[in-house]
């Protein structure tokens, strides 16, 4: 097919039937350019027509057809087809076939999987294919970036994530070059709460990870000292554990060290009575008797440490035992009483939900309520948190559905 002509002919029709294009408030319609810039094209108006989101999809679609190897056409099809829901949003848009946006997806990624870089040494740099010539002027490699672009990605930096030390804004590479801390050190520590002071002129101690013999027969005796000592006696003692190399030891870190390194550590810690001391029974009454927490966590597969958090909140034994921890973390700041009110509020929410429809009629009927402002998804994922299913509501006569 004569992708040119195509192309031309909806260029055509376009400048002829034109479309009113007002930034910001004509969202249905976008500006092309004729000739892509990246082919040298220019930003007069002659070089721009407005088109839907629909036929701008097809244009790049068609300049992609008509220079196949040019990476800059096909990379412009693969950003317009990226989407978070692809069957929702890219194929409603542009009214094309799932398949066939997926398959512009995969040959990006193929590419970006063959191809080469090139540089002309002046900061210019793209990708081309690999068995594709490189051009003259042009070297293998990405090489340097250019003055320009250093200076204009800097003043970025600065703009996004400042360092101000002794009145002076630095970016975090000029505070790197100036100070040796690696910028993403100096991040992570002013994240901390560091001072950019601080974080600056903090001394960077580089650690090494490496575990070798000699620390290994370090470790071993380390754990025959704990038959006598305690853990934080044995940091006092030798607050220079492993010569530095592997930075500052802590009680947890040298705790979870033994569980690591040290061979049969279960069997070898139950012998010693230092160890049985830190793991005796928590004697609590439940059911009339006398139980272990540990055993009694341990039969219903909690965590010990959260079923002590439960109790520390105020919780009950037996909820604090009797509702499983979430597996994405759980908010220990929410008693057996304030679930309770939210699923109340979720079984109002519900009622209403069904009664009005299960589609948007019923969200809009709940935000109307209750003064809320959620979308049907997150509506939903509050209904299933407490067992309802949206999906199947029933017809009400004053009861809530819910799927155990």
């Amino acid at each position: 097919m004569d992708w040119f002509a195509v192309y031309g002919n909806l260029i055509k029709k376009r400048q002829t039937e034109k479309l009113v294009y007002v930034k910001g408030k004509t969202p249905g319609i976008e500006r092309h350019h004729i000739v892509p810039k990246s082919m040298d094209g220019t930003d007069d108006e002659g070089n721009i027509v407005n088109l839907t989101a629909r036929e701008h999809f097809i244009a790049h679609l068609l300049l992609h057809r008509m220079y196949p190897r040019n990476i800059y056409m096909l990379n412009a099809v693969y950003q317009m087809s990226r989407s978070i829901n692809l069957c929702r949003n890219t194929v409603r848009t542009y009214r094309v076939p799932a398949r066939e946006i997926m398959r512009f997806r995969q040959k990006f990624r193929d590419f970006l999987k063959n191809s080469k870089w090139i540089n002309d040494g002046n900061g210019r740099r793209h990708r081309i294919w690999k068995d594709d010539p490189v051009p003259d002027g042009w070297s293998l490699g990405m090489g340097k970036s250019s003055e320009k672009f250093r200076r204009s990605m800097n003043e970025r930096q600065k703009r996004m994530f400042p360092v101000i030390v002794d009145g002076i804004v630095y970016s975090p590479a000029d505070a790197e070059r100036k100070f040796g801390v690696p910028r993403s050190q100096i991040a992570w520590r002013i994240k901390k709460g560091w001072t950019p002071e601080d974080a600056v002129k903090t001394p960077y101690m580089k650690v090494d990870r490496s575990f070798t013999r000699e620390d290994q027969s370090e470790l071993e005796s380390l754990f025959e000292e704990r038959k006598t000592k305690s853990t934080a006696e044995l940091i006092n003692l030798h607050p220079d554990i492993f010569g530095g190399r592997h930075g500052k030891i802590t009680a947890e870190r040298l705790v979870t060290l033994f569980k690591r390194r040290i061979p049969d550590y279960e069997k070898r810690a139950a012998e010693i009575d230092s160890f049985r001391r830190c793991m005796k029974p928590i004697p609590i009454e439940w059911k009339g008797r006398t139980e272990d927490l540990r055993e009694l966590a341990a039969r219903r597969k909690i965590n010990l440490e959260a079923v002590k958090r439960r109790l520390g909140q105020g919780w009950t034994l037996e909820d604090a035992l009797g509702k499983p921890v979430m597996k994405t973390g759980e908010n220990f700041a929410d008693t057996p009483e304030k679930l309770r009110e939210k699923r109340d509020l979720a079984e109002r929410m519900y009622r209403v939900f069904v009664e009005n429809g299960y589609g948007s009629s019923g969200v809009d009927a709940v935000n109307r309520e209750f003064g809320t402002s959620l979308k049907y998804d997150g509506l939903r994922r509050r209904f299933r948190k407490f067992g309802m299913d949206p999906r199947k509501p029933a017809a009400t006569n004053g009861t809530v559905v819910c799927i155990r």
